[in-house]
């Protein structure tokens, strides 16, 4: 009788156990976990979903409102002023000013004396600086002009001002407060002025005299700009009197004509 062993291959009996080990065996790696799946468009998207419980809410208060506030843009107002081009900031600076005072002065029954009498005074201010970086250049003018009436007198002049200056500072840095500084200033008046109560020889008139001061030196300038000390050891000041009469009396400095016996002006070559 022959053995089944025998009757059998020989490759029969491996392909039988490795079978047996693959059927009956246990995996040690468990399987991994599928995360839940949303299809949107027949594309299938993974995501992770986490879920928690909610508390509950205890002790609400009874004026508290969830739900969903609504927005609305009826009490809303459109903007008062137009839309504003950018403008380059100007580095000079402005002060415009000007005004008239008057003022009377009326007596009625007044035992101690005295004369009904109207004044008035009109002044204007311009100012212009500019300032940048280490430089600043400031720039005044100021006109003022000044009228009194007194009862039994005719009117007469108070006050008669024309007052321009400029000054140009230049300083090493921004923290000092020296300039090396260059200034000129301009003054003279409006109308005649006169001795009264002579009002037919004025000793003073536009230009007689007239003042025009040049210097440069070095100044100090607080940084509230309300002190400021010039000191300017290169000085040239000028007076102009273009009024041949007051010029040929002397007036106001100036170099006097020699007359003759009548009254006339010698010329300057004929004086010897």
């Amino acid at each position: 009788m022959m053995n089944l062993s025998q009757r059998l291959p020989k490759f029969i009996i491996p392909i039988f156990l490795l079978f047996s080990l693959w059927t009956f065996g246990q995996d040690s790696i468990p399987p991994p976990i599928v995360p839940d799946s949303i299809v949107i468009d027949s594309i299938a998207i993974d995501t992770i979903v986490i879920r928690r419980t909610v508390d509950k809410i205890n002790g609400l208060r009874k004026n508290v409102n969830l739900k969903i506030p609504n927005i609305t843009f009826n009490k809303t107002k459109p903007l008062q002023e137009g839309f504003k081009r950018f403008r380059v900031p100007s580095f000079w600076e402005k002060e415009n000013s000007f005004g008239l005072n008057v003022s009377e002065v009326a007596f009625v029954n007044w035992n101690a004396g005295g004369d009904n009498a109207v004044s008035g005074l009109g002044f204007l201010k311009l100012a212009r600086k500019y300032k940048f970086g280490n430089f600043q250049w400031d720039n005044n003018s100021e006109l003022r002009y000044g009228l009194n009436a007194q009862a039994g007198r005719k009117l007469r002049k108070t006050e008669d001002v024309i007052r321009l200056s400029s000054n140009l500072g230049f300083k090493k840095d921004t923290i000092s407060n020296w300039f090396y500084s260059v200034q000129l200033n301009f003054n003279t008046q409006f109308s005649n002025g006169y001795k009264y109560p002579d009002r037919d020889t004025p000793i003073s008139r536009f230009m007689a005299p007239g003042y025009l001061l040049f210097g440069a030196g070095t100044s100090f300038i607080s940084k509230n700009q309300n002190f400021n000390l010039y000191m300017s050891p290169l000085t040239q000041k000028s007076t102009f009197v273009l009024d041949q009469r007051l010029a040929d009396n002397g007036a106001f400095g100036v170099k006097k004509a020699v007359l003759d016996d009548n009254g006339n002006v010698i010329p300057q070559e004929k004086i010897i």
